[in-house]
Order: structure tokens, then C-alpha cells, then sequence
């Protein structure tokens, strides 16, 4: 009785221990990579996005007439712009109080009042900088940054107010999570590189504001006989982003926050002139994971001639007061031959 009862637990221990190495035979070696992966996608973290710029415009002799210059913009996460909105006051509160993070918010303690009282201290702080800032080197008035944030804060609910509508969800706003919120927002643009530099220096002490690269569009002098032709640019729309031709790439599709072109040549040429934003993944080491390069766009070169432009131009105000009551007049000028147009 005895020695039966002993080979039977002798049985079942070898059929656990057979269950143990087979499924460390599947963790280690069957599913090895699978589980590799997964936990390099879990160490990743947010991708840093760098912009592209975007191809020049140019006459028939090579005259630029448009293209990009350099800037940065001033960003802050849109968890601090919205602090009292959707409960991120509370996720922020409990981040921070993790560790000894609270100490360089000024916090005395990491209870959940005093850190709240220093967050709150330290983003009142940064918007009185900002406007300061801003005033002090002619870039924005007080009351423009106020409406911007209140602006961004407006565009993410609207987003999100959408998706709840596509997807039919009868609850509480505040669980749908939008990927602009997980997003730094400009609050300032158009830094030059001494501005830029001073920004850091001066925000140094705000982890959650960013100085970031971006680009302005800028125009050659005298290029107001070429608006019509040039065009404009304007902001992303939700129907570019349900048409957007690159959709599927992830460096070309278009954000929120882009502009493109909405007339004229740079609406035309749109493709052509979009580059590719540049992207750098790494993990919480530090290191890069994946880095691509921003590829700028293409050049557009026109057949206008922007001295027979100009001329024409200045021949037509000269001309226009004499012919009342008319208000409006064109003049269009082909070469035969090549059916090209030169102003």
C-alpha cells in the first residue's frame, strides 16, 4: 500500500515537473523573441517628432520666392495647459509624488496638498513667464497666449467629443484618451536661434516646457504680384485627414497641428513641396532605437518670369485709376511657342 501510494506522488511531482520545463522550454525558446519584442515595444518611449521643410518656390530664373527659414517654437504638455480639466490634476499630483520628484517642484513633502500647492505655484509661474518673455522681445501680447492655450484646449475636446460621437460611447468623457493629449502644444512661435537660446535658459527649471524646432514660411521683398499665383497656406482640417493621400506613412501623414497649402501653388503642389518629418525612438536607457532623418521637399520652379511679373504689376496700378469705373483688370502673358505661361 505504502510503495503504491509513493509511486503515485512520485507520478504526479514528475508530471509538475514535466509541466514546469515545458513551459520554460516555451518561454525560453519557443516564444523567446515574441516576449523579446514585447518588452522592447513596453521599454519604448514617446517618439521625438522633428519637422521636414518644405520645398522652396522659384521663377523660371531661379529667383526665390518662397521657402522656409528656420524657427522654434515654445511648447508645453497639454496635461499642464489643461491642469484642471479631465482629471489630469490628479494623475500629474501622484506622478510627481513618486520618489523625490516633488523636490524639484519645491515641494516640502510628497503628500498629495503639498505637491498639488506646488504644481500649482510652478505652472502659475511659468505663464507669468511666458507672457513676460514674450512681451519683453515683441513676439505675442498677454491676452493672444491666453486664447491660444484656451484654443488648444478647445481643439482637444473637440476631438474628442468626435470620437466619442463615431464610436457611440454613452460614458464619461474623461476615460477617452486622444493622442493630442499625450502631445506638447505651442504656446509661442517664431524663435529665432538667439531667442531660442534664451528660452531654454530661461524655462530651464519647467520640465514640461519644450523648445522645439518648426519652420515659417517667408517671402522674397516685393512679392505682392505673385499672392494670387504664390497662394496661402492654412491649418490641417478634419477632411485633410480623412482624404490625406499619406495616411499610410506615418512620417508624411498630416497632423493637427500641420499647415498646408490651401491655394494657388503651394495647394497645387502639395505633394511635391511636403517633405518628411524627421523621427527618434529610444528606450528608458537613452538609447536610440530608431532615428530617421527629416527629409525636406521638393523645389517647385515656375515659367513666371518675376521681373516681367513686377513689370506688369506696376504697369497695371499705374493704369487701373484711368479706366473708372472698372475696379479690376488682368494681364496674362504666354510664350507661343512652349505654351508657357510668363506672367
Amino acid at each position: 500500500m505504502f510503495e503504491r501510494r509513493l509511486r503515485v506522488l512520485l507520478v504526479l511531482l514528475g508530471v509538475f515537473t514535466l509541466a514546469i520545463v515545458v513551459r520554460l522550454v516555451d518561454l525560453q525558446l519557443v516564444r523567446a523573441n515574441q516576449y523579446r519584442d514585447e518588452v522592447a515595444v513596453r521599454m519604448k518611449l514617446r517618439p521625438q517628432w522633428f519637422p521636414f521643410v518644405r520645398g522652396r518656390i522659384l521663377d523660371r530664373t531661379g529667383e526665390v520666392l518662397v521657402q522656409d527659414s528656420p524657427t522654434w517654437e515654445l511648447c508645453v504638455d497639454y496635461k499642464i495647459i489643461a491642469f484642471d480639466e479631465h482629471g489630469y490634476r490628479e494623475r500629474l499630483v501622484k506622478w510627481w509624488s513618486r520618489r523625490d520628484r516633488y523636490v524639484r517642484l519645491g515641494a516640502v513633502s510628497n503628500s498629495s496638498e503639498d505637491v498639488t500647492a506646488a504644481l500649482r505655484d510652478g505652472i502659475a509661474r511659468m505663464w507669468r513667464d511666458i507672457k513676460v518673455f514674450a512681451q519683453t522681445h515683441d513676439l505675442d501680447e498677454a491676452e493672444e497666449i491666453v486664447h491660444r492655450a484656451d484654443r488648444v484646449v478647445e481643439r482637444v475636446d473637440r476631438i474628442r467629443a468626435g470620437r466619442i460621437k463615431r464610436r457611440q460611447y454613452d460614458a464619461i468623457k474623461r476615460e477617452i484618451v486622444v493622442r493630442e493629449e499625450n502631445r506638447t502644444h505651442p504656446i509661442l512661435k517664431g524663435l529665432d536661434q538667439e531667442l531660442q537660446v534664451l528660452a531654454r535658459e530661461r524655462f530651464a527649471g519647467c520640465p514640461w516646457v519644450h523648445i522645439e524646432p518648426s519652420s515659417s514660411r517667408t517671402y522674397a521683398a516685393d512679392t505682392t504680384p505673385f499672392a494670387h499665383i504664390l497662394g496661402r497656406m492654412g491649418r490641417v482640417g478634419p477632411g485633410d485627414l480623412d482624404a490625406d493621400p499619406n495616411a499610410a506613412d506615418d512620417l508624411s501623414e498630416y497632423h493637427r497641428s500641420d499647415i498646408r497649402g490651401v491655394s494657388g501653388v503651394e495647394y497645387v503642389a502639395e505633394q511635391r513641396l511636403r517633405g518628411r518629418r524627421g523621427r527618434l525612438q529610444t528606450d528608458r536607457s537613452g538609447r536610440a532605437i530608431d532615428d530617421v532623418a527629416a527629409e525636406r521637399g521638393t523645389d517647385v520652379s515656375l515659367t513666371i518670369s518675376a521681373e516681367l511679373q513686377r513689370a506688369l504689376y506696376r504697369l497695371i496700378q499705374q493704369e487701373m485709376p484711368a479706366l473708372e469705373p472698372s475696379r479690376a483688370g488682368a494681364i496674362v502673358v504666354l510664350d507661343v511657342p512652349t505654351r508657357e505661361v510668363l506672367a
